[in-house]
């Protein structure tokens, strides 16, 4: 039982200090994309509008053009430019003259290269003159060229000729004095022309708004990290402080400190299995060496303590001089302490430089935890009888013996190796206390072969 107790190690590591809040990666992991996400938004519609207020823009110098161009046509050949809007297409195709005295006009304006980039349409969507002659006379179906007829709005086209992007179609309708459509002109402008226009008017005024949003969330970035730093910096400056005090206070003293935050520390009563030790005459070994020496001695022996005290799942209470309280809480926490005890023992027998043996007592009951002591100076511990009677059977044994009581032992499963019961009195208690005694020399090994009988007996009792 004692060596399955060994092998399953029940180890403090002592790194319970709480973990930094991740905010550098929860700022990457959902702000940053928000972010990021926001800026490409914000950027399509600034995009999306100045490109908007560029057409809007374009069409405007389209129908300035166009507008100049009607007004030259009126100006040289009023006759054709009359004969134009008021062609009526169920008569058939325009009058060729009249195209050509058109032309005439147009080619002396504009040039020949200008001139083939436009067009006149009736309100009903003939060609009344195009660049190329055998144009005229025919019909476009055009869904904007219908729309433009109808509303008298002018409209971009970016799909281009027979649906290709190499050119934009900009139509302008061309209305009377009741603004009612007489004629739709429609200008052709080269993609490679408007293309970089746009791009540049849209880069001009996307870019700045985007870049310093950019730079705002790089340096938000750099901010979120060295806060992250920071928040790492304390966090280990808390961590190391609160391992620092766990090697000066009890698990139990720190968890009820962090249970109660800012609240006052709740006493609670509970079970548990005390485990209490001390060293057997300790004072006379004191008195005859210097205290460096005294100091050492009870380092090395603390550290054992500890460390199997620890390791059984114990938790140390308190270490007043050359004494050492321990507390086990659980089911199984007598079985626990018992065999905590006579692993201390075994360890510290395997080292006989040491100079003095230690004796333990073992005794299972109710204590009170809690702070005690004024408002400005308190010490979490347990108190209550059965820390007493703990204290009292380790002062009844001998050295290199443990000493507890008939329900503590019958609590840990019967655990062989102990002496039959007897019947001791107890500082403090008005009733004798049944004693149970177990020692680590080679002496106590054979106590295992008690009589039947008398195992019986200490079974029964």
């Amino acid at each position: 039982m004692l060596r399955a107790y060994r092998d399953q190690a029940r180890p403090e590591d002592g790194s319970s200090g709480e973990q930094p809040f991740p905010l550098q990666r929860q700022f990457r992991r959902h702000i940053l994309p928000l972010l990021l996400v926001a800026v490409a938004v914000l950027s399509g519609m600034v995009a999306w509008t100045t490109l908007r207020l560029t057409s809007d823009l374009y069409l405007q110098a389209a129908k300035q053009y166009a507008q100049m161009v009607v007004s030259r046509i009126q100006q040289d050949d009023p006759q054709a430019w009359a004969a134009v809007i008021s062609h009526d297409p169920r008569r058939g195709s325009i009058d060729p003259a009249v195209v050509a005295r058109l032309q005439a006009v147009l080619v002396s304006f504009l040039g020949e290269e200008r001139l083939g980039r436009l067009k006149l349409f009736d309100r009903h969507g003939q060609v009344l003159f195009s660049y190329s002659p055998e144009d005229v006379g025919t019909f476009e179906v055009n869904d904007i060229l219908r729309e433009v007829s109808l509303t008298g709005d002018a409209r971009i086209s970016f799909d281009g000729e027979d649906g290709k992007t190499d050119v934009y179609d900009s139509y302008i309708a061309i209305t009377d004095a009741d603004g009612r459509t007489q004629v739709v002109m429609e200008l052709f402008e080269a993609a490679d022309y408007v293309n970089p226009l746009l791009l540049r008017t849209v880069a001009a005024a996307a870019l700045p708004p985007a870049l310093l949003l950019l730079g705002l969330v790089v340096l938000l970035s750099r901010l979120v990290g060295q806060a992250q730093q920071e928040i790492d910096s304390r966090t280990g400056t808390l961590t190391a402080l609160k391992r620092r005090l766990e090697t000066l206070v009890s698990s139990h003293a720190l968890g009820a400190v962090e249970k109660a935050g800012d609240d006052a520390v709740i006493s609670r009563v509970m079970d548990a299995t005390l485990f209490y030790s001390d060293v057997v005459d300790f004072t006379g070994y004191s008195e005859s060496h210097p205290p460096q020496e005294v100091v050492g001695f009870l380092n090395a022996l603390m550290t054992v303590q500890v460390e199997e005290i620890q390791r059984f799942g114990g938790d140390v209470d308190k270490m007043i001089g050359d004494a050492v309280l321990a507390v086990f809480e659980g089911a199984d926490r007598a079985e626990r302490a018992i065999a905590c005890a006579q692993s201390v023992l075994q360890v510290l027998a395997a080292r006989p430089e040491l100079p003095r043996a230690i004796r333990i007592g073992i005794h299972d009951g109710y204590v009170i935890a809690g702070a005690i002591g004024p408002a400005h100076r308190r010490d979490f511990t347990v108190i209550g009888d059965s820390v007493n009677v703990t204290a009292r059977l380790c002062g009844l044994g001998a050295a290199g013996e443990v000493v507890t009581d008939s329900p503590t032992v019958a609590r840990a499963g019967h655990p062989a190796g102990f002496s039959p019961p007897e019947e001791q009195m107890v500082r403090g208690r008005s009733e004798p206390v049944r004693v149970r005694r177990w020692r680590v020399d080679p002496a106590a090994e054979a106590q295992a072969d008690w009589p039947v009988s008398v195992q019986a007996e200490n079974i029964h009792h």
